[in-house]
């Protein structure tokens, strides 16, 4: 192959930016462009003025959305861990008046009754017979 030539033709698209700080326009390929859009890092004009896209980039939305996730399990669990305690709660006053009725005491009015059946079914009708 001494000797010979070699062509090779390539197809690239450029993105044309202006630097923000002297207007100089330059050229970037589309996929250096969207990676510095992505990730937010830093690119420089020819004339070397720094610059980069504003925002938040994949990383910290990622991030955030993670944190956000976190943050809905955490209320989760305590909306679960509430909802235990109310229903223990719910569950020892149950018990108790019951054992108050047992005992003859009207859950409605807090006396003694030696036939709380009949006081209840007489005074109190919307709540039934005692337990």
């Amino acid at each position: 192959m001494r000797g010979s030539t070699l062509s090779v033709t390539t197809e690239t698209e450029f993105f044309v930016e202006s630097c923000f700080t002297c207007g100089c326009l330059f050229g970037m390929t589309v996929d250096f462009k969207n990676n510095r859009n992505r990730n937010k890092d830093t690119f420089y004009c020819p004339a070397g003025h720094a610059q980069h896209y504003t925002g938040k980039s994949d990383k910290e939305l990622r991030r955030e959305a993670e944190a956000r996730a976190s943050a809905a399990e955490d209320q989760a669990l305590a909306a679960k861990r509430e909802l235990a305690r109310v229903k223990r709660e719910n569950a020892a006053e149950t018990k108790r008046l019951a054992q108050r009725s047992r005992g003859g005491v009207c859950p409605c009015c807090d006396r003694s009754f030696v036939q709380l059946a009949r006081h209840m079914k007489t005074k109190h009708p919307e709540h039934g017979a005692p337990t």
